[in-house]
């Protein structure tokens, strides 16, 4: 039997599949690098380049190719979402995501997050959007790589910003400028310069605002990159704008028109608010009119209140420039309202403003008046909020900065028990000593103030606390001194008895000696000049209590170092033999002094005087 045939029949077949397969591959490619084309198109020509689309999306389908499929349907999201057709983007990145999970194909997941994360953040949907970008710096983390991660950070940064939470915004957008320095990604560059620029305007640093869009805009210009041209032409015009720099505001605005004119630029997308905001500026309020009504219609049918109100602000202005004001306190209080319903104080401030120069120059003193206490108002909460939040932004940053030098510490030790040399140690301690001065450097000058007054109250506590413990050392002093007289006066009177029971048992010549003996003992015993130290010492501790007792009371001598020695705290045994009375002599004389003190019966004498001064 002839077996030629057959294996030449299979030989063809072989082949023709294999050609086949070829070719395949080869289309595959083609897409695929065709597709890299059309995502970088697709920001300024995304109307055209639907139906291209769509026909590749299909064909990646039948070619079997999943990364394809993926990739198309993410560039198409792209596509419907810079027509703010939102709904057909999450269905196109929700196709996007089936196919990765039917053929269990994850290399594309930080893609497919980061893409939804970008979408919910131009619709504004910001806590959304902070979901998505997080999963996405853990993605990065484990695959993806620096310059994945970096752009995660820079997109939360910018959802942090738009959200109002300046320091975690920077925190991001610092870590993802961090990761740059080390990728050299270009496309990552741009994108942290634009979203810089956005939060140093928020902020309120107009020059660092202007800086980064400027960078921003160079680096467009030199990866020829139209979208972010012309993006970046807007900012830069607007910060020129808002600084009255009219001439260099229509420079860039003139260089954005040259390059709008040279590509397929969607017309709904070449009237700016920025441009409307310029004319107002140049008085060319007829013109301003009609750029600001067209951006206006534009931005509510996308739903975008935050803008209308916005732009009814600069429609307010234009209009009163036309001397219609009657139009422009309508459109004033249109822009008051939507900054009120979305939370915008510094709009709303504006506004209210705007308000009370319209009416103040039609001579209606009561609403301009009313308007500008509004206005007011709603500037010291602004005020409040913004030194609230520097002062919070002040304390995270001293905090972070703790951590990091406590972990630093961690790290330099474990690393210099390893090493066991001392010039690492010196090493890692100057620099975190560099560190640390750069930090207190930063946040030193906003903390002054709240340094001195802690150190001034510091201070005032020292002192009293010194105070109080020369008084408690003074009051021991005294009491010691008091013992030691008592103790002296009980010896005498002890030395005393033992001469009166002598002299009984002698003659009459030694009973005049010890007689003499006897009285100079009792003289000692009765000395005014101890007490006189014991109660200049007493008054410079109770003051008080000695002029309330002498003043209010009318207390004796006697009686006031009575109730000297029982706020000190004294036993009847110790007064005594201080005073050289007997137990009877003590009591009777306290009793006395409770009546002169006008003390009830169950009232206890010595709390009483315990608690005086």
């Amino acid at each position: 039997m002839n077996y030629f045939p057959f294996f030449l029949a299979l030989l063809c077949a072989l082949l023709f599949v294999t050609k086949l397969s070829a070719q395949t591959e080869e289309r595959i490619a083609e897409i695929e690098q065709r597709l890299r084309i059309l995502d970088e198109k697709v920001r300024t020509q995304s109307v055209t380049l639907l139906p291209e689309l769509e026909r590749l999306c299909d064909e990646s389908a039948r070619l079997g190719s999943v990364r394809n499929q993926i990739m198309a349907h993410l560039v198409l999201s792209k596509a419907h979402e810079t027509q703010k057709e939102y709904d057909k983007a999450f269905k196109a990145i929700d196709q996007a995501w089936t196919i990765a999970d039917s053929f269990d194909y994850r290399k594309l997941d930080y893609m497919l997050n980061s893409r939804k994360g970008f979408i919910l953040l131009q619709q504004g949907n910001n806590e959304a959007c902070i979901e998505y970008m997080e999963r996405c710096v853990e993605l990065a983390s484990k695959e993806d790589g620096e310059a994945a991660k970096a752009q995660a950070f820079i997109q939360l940064g910018y959802a942090y910003t738009r959200m109002g939470d300046f320091d975690k915004a920077i925190r991001n957008l610092d870590a993802g400028a961090e990761l740059l320095k080390e990728t050299k990604d270009e496309v990552g560059l741009q994108n942290l310069y634009g979203y810089m620029g956005v939060y140093y305007a928020r902020v309120g640093d107009k020059e660092k605002a202007l800086a980064e869009y400027e960078k921003a805009l160079a680096l467009s210009i030199e990866r020829k990159d139209t979208s972010w041209m012309i993006s970046n032409y807007n900012n830069v015009m607007a910060q020129y704008a808002i600084r009255g720099d009219v001439e260099k505001a229509y420079h860039y605005y003139n260089e954005r028109e040259k390059v709008i004119s040279a590509i397929e630029f969607p017309e709904d997308r070449k009237t700016e608010l920025n441009i409307g905001v310029l004319f107002v500026q140049n008085e060319e309020y007829d013109k301003a009119l009609e750029v600001l009504n067209i951006c206006r219609d534009y931005y509510a049918k996308e739903g975008n209140l935050h803008r209308v109100a916005l732009v009814d602000h600069w429609l307010a202005l234009a209009y009163r420039g036309l001397d219609r004001y009657d139009l422009a306190a309508e459109r004033s209080k249109m822009s008051f309202a939507g900054a009120k319903e979305n939370d915008n104080k510094k709009l709303a401030e504006l506004s209210a403003f705007t308000l009370f120069q319209t009416y103040h120059w039609r001579g209606k003193d009561t609403e301009a008046i009313e308007w500008l206490q509004t206005s007011n108002a709603i500037k010291d909460s602004i005020y409040s909020e913004d030194k609230q939040r520097e002062m919070m932004a002040l304390e995270a940053k001293y905090e972070t900065w703790r951590k990091e030098q406590e972990i630093e510490m961690l790290k330099a030790k474990n690393e210099l028990e390893k090493a066991k040399r001392g010039r690492i140690l010196i090493g890692l301690i100057s620099s975190i000593l560099i560190g640390g001065l750069l930090v207190y450097q930063q946040v030193s000058r906003r903390r002054k103030e709240k340094e001195i007054q802690e150190q001034k109250l510091l201070n005032v506590a020292l002192e009293k606390a010194q105070l109080q413990e020369r008084l408690e050392h003074k009051e021991k002093e005294l009491t010691i001194q008091l013992l030691h007289v008592a103790q002296k006066n009980s010896f005498l009177s002890a030395v005393t008895d033992s001469l009166e029971k002598i002299k009984k048992l002698i003659g009459n010549e030694p009973t005049l000696l010890l007689n003499k003996v006897i009285k100079t003992i009792s003289n000692d015993i009765a000395s005014n000049e101890t007490w006189d130290q014991f109660l200049t010492s007493f008054k410079e501790i109770h003051q008080n209590f000695v002029d309330l007792m002498v003043n209010q009371y009318n207390l004796s001598a006697g009686e006031l170092r009575l109730a000297s020695m029982i706020k000190m705290n004294m036993s009847s045994k110790e007064i005594g033999s201080l005073l050289n009375i007997s137990d009877a002599g003590v009591k009777k004389a306290r009793y006395r002094l409770r009546k002169k003190l006008d003390l009830d019966q169950d009232e206890n004498m010595q709390e009483y005087l315990l608690g005086v001064g």
